[in-house]
């Protein structure tokens, strides 16, 4: 992957989403049931504000454990995981409770369960 420092935070999620087919939070799985302000999906996460109480997005707290890459392709789901893998850091940098949270949520088992290839969700 190519480093993109140098570029402003805006761009380098912008430039992160084009070059997957995921393009929006509504191309999310977990869209219709998802709270989380913060979507690794949503080009305007930087500007959106993370309380307290609102939950962390389910996928970037799965990408971070073991076996990640794994899982999420064998639900089919490897641009969403190219994504929040590349797109987490940099969230996980800007709001330090979700930083938190995935630090923890590395130590702890998948609730990600993949869908069989060929199956209809």
């Amino acid at each position: 992957m190519k480093k993109r420092e140098r570029w402003p935070l805006t761009l380098q999620v912008e430039i992160a989403a084009a070059e997957h087919a995921i393009q929006s939070p509504q191309d999310c799985p977990r869209f219709q049931g998802c709270s989380s302000p913060v979507c690794p999906m949503d080009n305007d996460w930087p500007i959106r504000v993370l309380e307290k109480s609102d939950p962390t997005c389910f996928y970037l707290t799965e990408a971070v454990k073991d076996g990640a890459e794994k899982r999420f392709g064998a639900a089919g789901l490897q641009d969403l995981y190219s994504l929040v893998s590349e797109v987490g850091p940099a969230i996980a940098n800007l709001h330090p409770r979700v930083r938190d949270g995935l630090a923890r949520a590395r130590y702890t088992g998948s609730r990600m369960e993949p869908v069989p290839r060929g199956a209809s969700s």
